[in-house]
């Protein structure tokens, strides 16, 4: 059984070698792969991706459920995947229902950026403090988004100081 699996793991990397070589062989493959993955990543600027990002923050923010939908249509795409440390949710109903459930728990509480928004390929990184105007801070983390066709495709949420 041991000399199978090692004979197999040799063979698999023999032909993900041979891969390789065939791919540095062929300009031509290679000139199309990287002009296919700059197409998938080059349809927003950085400036395009922070003011998203921006809008997604204040959509957190906004108490007005109608205005709010209206947002997340806007903002989000219609699948939209949301993972949270809690919970992993799809589509802009259910982010709506979440956001309405936050404000609920915490009816003072805002959210604000707390460090300058990174972004690079169709991802951004968005640092965040959630609380009362009298410690904005209370609860703080960051965001990671991938968009696609201009609208935040998967968001992963990250809080601060969090015990497994």
């Amino acid at each position: 059984m041991k000399t199978k699996i090692i004979m197999l793991a040799i063979l698999i990397v023999m032909g993900f070698n041979s891969n390789l070589n065939a791919q540095e062989s062929n300009p031509k493959l290679n000139s199309e792969e990287n002009s296919i993955k700059q197409k998938k990543h080059t349809d927003m600027s950085k400036v395009d991706i922070e003011a998203l990002a921006k809008k997604h923050l204040k959509i957190w923010s906004e108490e007005d459920a109608g205005k709010r939908n209206k947002s997340i249509k806007k903002v989000y795409a219609e699948d939209v995947e949301i993972v949270d440390p809690f919970f992993v949710i799809n589509g802009h109903s259910k982010l709506n229902d979440f956001i309405e459930e936050l404000q609920a728990k915490h009816p003072s509480f805002s959210f604000s950026i707390s460090q300058p928004i990174e972004s690079h390929n169709n991802v951004a990184r968005l640092f965040w403090q959630f609380g009362p105007s009298s410690k904005p801070d209370e609860i703080t983390g960051q965001d990671i988004f991938v968009i696609e066709n201009g609208k935040i495709k998967s968001l992963y949420i990250f809080i601060d100081g969090l015990k497994n």
